[in-house]
Parts: C-alpha cells; sequence; structure tokens
C-alpha cells in the first residue's frame, strides 16, 4: 500500500497564539506597530491615543491588494527576510500586535499608484469556536483611487481591551523617547504623540540624553566592523587612549559606549531629565537602531552585573554606576528576538560572543575607574593597562596613550620646608594641586557617601545571590523570562476584566439599578483581590497568601519599600520602632496599600510620609500625599461608592479601602486636606 499525504490544519485560535497569549505588553505591541512604520520607509509616524481608539498613521510607502493579500495577510511570512536593508523586524508577526490593544482594527494604506484599501479584522471573529480554520475567517475590504500624491498607512484601533490612564501616557512618552537610539546623534525619523486626555504629553518624541552624558563624564565606546576593534576612553570630553586592534569575529557591526556620571553629574541628570539616574535604565541593547526589550530596564541585569559587584564593591562597576547601549547593525539576521518580542534574543552563538566582548571591556572601564577614582595620586600608565589586557590581540596599535605622571603635593611640601627652590613649573604644578586636592577631597566625600549607600544595598543584593544562583542552575534567564511574562499577562488579563465591566456598564439603560450596584461592587472586589495575590506574590519571597499572625508596622515598612522600587513615587516610613502583632489577611491589607499609594501617585504626590505611633494598644497610622493635586475634590465623597475627579476611573478604591478597614480590621478611617497635603488617618487595635 503506497504512501499517502497529510496536512497540518491552523484553528483560528493561532491568532491568540502569535497575538495576544504572545505579546502581553502593551507598550511593546505599540513599538511593534511602530517599528512596522519605519520598516516601510516612513518619516514621521503619529501615535494617537484617544478616549475609546489608539491611531498609528505614517507616511511610508503603503501597500497595494497584492502586498495586503499575499504578505500581509500571509502568517509569519516577512519579505524584510529577504530584504539587504537594515530592518526593525522580520518574523511576520509583529501585526497581531494590533489584538492585544483593540478587539477591532481598521488598516487602510495607499501607495503611489492611487491604488487605498481599506480592511476591517474583528479579532473576536476568530475566538468563536476552535474549530474554525483561520484561512476560513472572513475579511472584509474595499477598494478606491486616490490621486493625491501622498502615501501611507493608517491603523485604527477601536474598542481598546485596556485604559490608557495619565500613568500609562506618561510612561508610553518615556519608553518612545528610547524606541530609538538616544545615544546616537542621527534622528531620521519623527514620532508625534497625541493624547485626547492628557495634553501636556503631546508633541515629538525627543531625548536629550547625550547632550547631558556629554557635558561630565567618563565615557568608553567600541566599535567593531570588519573583524578590526577600535577603543576610545574619553574623560570630562578629554580623549585619554585610543588603540585598536584585529580580531576574527562573527559580529557583524557593533558599537558599544558606557557612561560612567559623578555623583554631581547624576544629579544633573535627575533634574534635567526629569527622572533618578537609578532609574532611567542601564545597558540598552538596539538592533538595526530599533530597542529589544526587555534590556536597559532597571530590574533585569543583562550581564549579571550587580551580582558581580557583590564580590566586591569598590572594584566592580554595578547597574547603579553605568548608563550606555550596545547598537547592533545587523543585515544577516544574526540575532534572532524570541517571538515574545519582550524577552530579548536567543542565546546563540552572536549573543553570547557579545556577552563576551561587553564584559572584556567592562573590565578594562573598570581597570580606568580604579585609577582615576581610587589612586588619583598615583603614577600610572594607561598602556601599560592596554597592553596587560589586550597583549594577545593580533596588530594591537596604541595610537595615542601617555604615562601621567602625577607631582605629589606631600613632595612639593618637602622640598618648600628644606628651602630648596622651586621651578616655575613645580610652582604651577602646586597651585594646580591645591585646586586639585579640593576637588578631590570632595569626589572622595561623595564616594564615601555612595560606598555607605551601597554597603546597605550590600546586604539586600547579597540575599539575592542564593535566589539568583538558583536562577541560573536551572535556567536563569528562562526564569526572570517566565517571571515578567507571568506579570505582564496577570495585568492585561485585570486591564480586560476591567474594560468589560465599564463597556457593559456603557449598555444599560439604569447603571444606577440596584442589582447591578451589587454585583459591580462584587466584580471590583475580586479584581482587587486579584491585584493583592500578585502583588504578594512579586512582593514577598515567602509568598504569605491569607490570614497571618505578624507585624502589621514591619508589614507596611517592607511593602513601602517594594512598592517604591516598581514605582517613580516616593514613600518614607517613620514607625519609631513600634511593634504591633496582630492576624490579619494579608490580602486585604495590600489591597488598602494599594489604593492609598496609586491615589497618590494618580495625584502626582511628590512623596509619602507614613508617620506609625501606638498609644496603650491603639495603632495610628498617618500617611500623608504631600503636594497632591486635591483641586475639585470633594472631601465628604471620597469613600462614597463610584466617586472620582479622574476620567476613566471607577471610583471603587477609597469605598474599598474604608470598606475593608470597617469590617476586615474594624479600623477607623478619616481623610482630610491641609495646604495641598491630602491625609488619611487610620486607628486599629
Amino acid at each position: 500500500m503506497g504512501n499517502k499525504l497529510l496536512n497540518f490544519k491552523v484553528s483560528s485560535h493561532l491568532k491568540n497564539i502569535i497575538g495576544r497569549d504572545l505579546i502581553t505588553d502593551k507598550y511593546v505591541a505599540i513599538f511593534e506597530l511602530v517599528k512596522n512604520s519605519v520598516d516601510a520607509k516612513a518619516k514621521n509616524i503619529d501615535v494617537i491615543i484617544n478616549e475609546n481608539e489608539i491611531i498609528i498613521e505614517d507616511d511610508g510607502i503603503g501597500m497595494s491588494l497584492d502586498d495586503i493579500e499575499n504578505k500581509w495577510l500571509f502568517i509569519g511570512y516577512s519579505e524584510k527576510k529577504d530584504s539587504k536593508e537594515m530592518v526593525a523586524g522580520n518574523k511576520g508577526i509583529g501585526r497581531f500586535s494590533a489584538d492585544n490593544l483593540a478587539e477591532n482594527l481598521e488598516l487602510k494604506t495607499k501607495n503611489k499608484t492611487g491604488e487605498k484599501i481599506v480592511i476591517d479584522i474583528d479579532w473576536n471573529l476568530f475566538e468563536d469556536n476552535q474549530m474554525n480554520k483561520i484561512t476560513e475567517i472572513d475579511i472584509p475590504y474595499k477598494v478606491t483611487n486616490d490621486n493625491s500624491k501622498k502615501s501611507g498607512t493608517t491603523l485604527r484601533l477601536r474598542n481598546l481591551r485596556s485604559y490608557w490612564e495619565e500613568k500609562d501616557i506618561k510612561k508610553l512618552k518615556r519608553n518612545l523617547e528610547k524606541l530609538t537610539n538616544p545615544f546616537e546623534e542621527k534622528k531620521e525619523i519623527i514620532i508625534n504623540l497625541i493624547s485626547e486626555n492628557f495634553s501636556e504629553y503631546n508633541g515629538i518624541i525627543e531625548n536629550n540624553l547625550l547632550e547631558i552624558l556629554n557635558e561630565k563624564s567618563i565615557f568608553l565606546e567600541l566599535t567593531i566592523k570588519n573583524s578590526i576593534f577600535q577603543c576610545s576612553l574619553i574623560h570630562n570630553k578629554k580623549e585619554i587612549v585610543k588603540f585598536s586592534y584585529y580580531q576574527e569575529t562573527v559580529l557583524e557591526d557593533i558599537k558599544i559606549k558606557l557612561y560612567h556620571l559623578p555623583k554631581g553629574a547624576k544629579g544633573i541628570f535627575t533634574k534635567r531629565m526629569g527622572i533618578d539616574f537609578k532609574n532611567y535604565g542601564n545597558i540598552f541593547i538596539y538592533r538595526n537602531g530599533f530597542r529589544i526589550y526587555p534590556y536597559g530596564e532597571i530590574d533585569f541585569d543583562t550581564f549579571n552585573l550587580n551580582l558581580r559587584k557583590t564580590q566586591g564593591y569598590n572594584r566592580f562597576l554595578g547597574l547603579r554606576d553605568l548608563i550606555g547601549s550596545i547598537s547592533i547593525k545587523d543585515t544577516k539576521n544574526n540575532f534572532k528576538e524570541v517571538s515574545s518580542r519582550d524577552n530579548g534574543f536567543i542565546k546563540n552563538i552572536s549573543y553570547l560572543e557579545l556577552e563576551n566582548i561587553y564584559m572584556e571591556y567592562h573590565r578594562f572601564l573598570e581597570d580606568f575607574m580604579q585609577i582615576t577614582l581610587f589612586n588619583t595620586t598615583m603614577n600610572y600608565d594607561i598602556n601599560d593597562q592596554i597592553i596587560k589586557r589586550f597583549r594577545k590581540k593580533e596588530n594591537l596599535s596604541v595610537l595615542f596613550g601617555k604615562k601621567e605622571k602625577v607631582i605629589k603635593y606631600k613632595d612639593v611640601i618637602s622640598k618648600i620646608e628644606k628651602d630648596i627652590p622651586l621651578t616655575t613649573k613645580e610652582k604651577k604644578v602646586i597651585k594646580d594641586n591645591e585646586k586639585k586636592i579640593k576637588i578631590d577631597l570632595k569626589e572622595f566625600k561623595n564616594v564615601e557617601k555612595e560606598n555607605i549607600v551601597i554597603k546597605k544595598e550590600n546586604q539586600n543584593l547579597k540575599k539575592e545571590i542564593m535566589i539568583k544562583n538558583k536562577i541560573l542552575e536551572d535556567d536563569q534567564y528562562t526564569n526572570l523570562v517566565n517571571r515578567e511574562m507571568f506579570n505582564h499577562h496577570i495585568n492585561t488579563q485585570i486591564n480586560e476584566l476591567k474594560a468589560i465591566i465599564k463597556n457593559y456598564k456603557k449598555t444599560l439603560t439604569e447603571p444606577t439599578d440596584k442589582n447591578f450596584i451589587e454585583f459591580e461592587k462584587n466584580y471590583y472586589e475580586i479584581i482587587y483581590k486579584f491585584l493583592a495575590i500578585k502583588n504578594t506574590i512579586f512582593s514577598f519571597k515567602d509568598k504569605k497568601i491569607g490570614k497571618e499572625k505578624m507585624d502589621i508596622v514591619q508589614f507596611i515598612e517592607e511593602y513601602s519599600m517594594n512598592w517604591m522600587k516598581k514605582n517613580n513615587l516616593k514613600i518614607s516610613v517613620f514607625s519609631n520602632n513600634i511593634v504591633h502583632v496582630v492576624s490579619f489577611d494579608v490580602m486585604d491589607f495590600i489591597i488598602v496599600l494599594d489604593n492609598l499609594f496609586e491615589n497618590a501617585e494618580k495625584a502626582e504626590a511628590s512623596q509619602i510620609n507614613i508617620t506609625i505611633e501606638k498609644e496603650n494598644s491603639i495603632l495610628k497610622i498617618t500617611l500623608i500625599s504631600k503636594e497632591s493635586n486635591v483641586e475639585n475634590l470633594q472631601i465628604e465623597k471620597v469613600f462614597d461608592y463610584g466617586y472620582t475627579t479622574r476620567k476613566r476611573s471607577t471610583g471603587m478604591g477609597m469605598f474599598f479601602v474604608k470598606q475593608i478597614l470597617n469590617e476586615k480590621f474594624k479600623a477607623n478611617v478619616d481623610v482630610k486636606i491641609i495646604n495641598n497635603d491630602f491625609i488619611t488617618l487610620i486607628t486599629m487595635r
């Protein structure tokens, strides 16, 4: 009996696998669609966030009906793979990012031939029955003629799956600023952000990071091209050394830039960028001009630098100490992204070689830092450092770099004491050294202060070693990725739950119906508990869930610190070492703290101060949201069901805060406003 042939069948649920289940971060989803515009040779891209829709419009080359049918709708096909030009993506699935953002997609496109195509996709049709074949779901379209010379594509995403609050727009803008490489001067693409509700964030995406970094820093730049390695080291705008050598490598075209900023420069950075240096990010990676996630995120330690720093915090540089970029030009597709788009590169031979080369130059920068920061009065020869580290390289050539002999101040003083005349040069040296000693002393004090902070952090970092070593035993990369993916999935599903109830509420003729209100209360209570479970798991290593007997004061301190690490709002807790051991449900109390903290953040408070006092058996907790935006707030309605002063807010948070504290903790809660400070007072036994 002869062989017969079978074929795969493809379920319509494939849409989920390569869409919402794969790309779970809404910011990454927008980046994927923006990158498609760039690959279409767009020079101007508008990202418009409205109340109920997102629009991404570009002036690229557009598409024909043949392009739509045989390329755009051809799953997994990417003509970019066959292109010799540098492109941002090439897997043929980035277009499914639209499914993460909204239920409906309208695509309008026009090329220079005048053919204008409109297609309309309802993603819900692909979810009705998994026995349906994806090729049998009809997608309506129409073709018209447009004689205008303008070409381009517009994506209109309707029925959004999550709400875009002010903090989301702010985060989107910050991330768009880092989407293209801010460490390079050349900017060919203009991205314009427009928000209907939060116009203060509107405008062309700009980033003056490079200007700030170039002012005062220690800067290492390495370029690799055609197996030629060339490195420059710059200190305070002065090029200290430049050298090159030949080395066979699989890497095609790489540029690494690393910056170390002294404390004063970090202060300037914070003032001008509007964000702390340590919270901006660390070593970003760009492929063909576009950022690859999650490299550079503040909690993502690509090269295990923090782990290494625990072995010698005065000798090694960690994530707090550096900022920089690795720029990869990759026409041969040697660096392959994980399909989920927010989990970095596959660890193939190209990635591993890049990792080794980065660490080689990271150590070289550490050598120089040892000389400049910790041994400022010793004689050193930068050539010796280069030859020592790179002596085995082929055709090593030091283009310049000389021995610098620093005349010690005490030696010159000794000459003066012995009445030995000083030369003109020595007089100048001692005068210069007097200034230098003052500068060095100030810098040394700054270093000492930083060391105190680092020592405090060192204890926490050492605790992380045990966890990270365990991760390394299994597969560090995979475990970290799974954790982040789990977090993204939860946030996405919660946003969808909120969207469902809000959209349903709009369809009701009487949304104040008592039965619906009771249903809505129960619905949001489940959502808040879901969030509390997630926050408990991600904030505490022992994963306490449910009722526990513990020190509630210590819990407030620990949870506040963990929350602050993941958000930009500073929280200070003043507890006077009070101990108050009670039995309470951890999830319930997290719901209370989360709502109070998030309200302060949304009200743009400058910081939160928590004071805890105890009188007899009564615990008094005072939470002050400093300099909050309390305009139009009716204080007497704060705890009312559904009361809010913000668009796209449920008005449920403070209602549940009072309900939980009253019913579960037998506690009293009150609020007041004093000089724009929003104050919450909680008393409990």
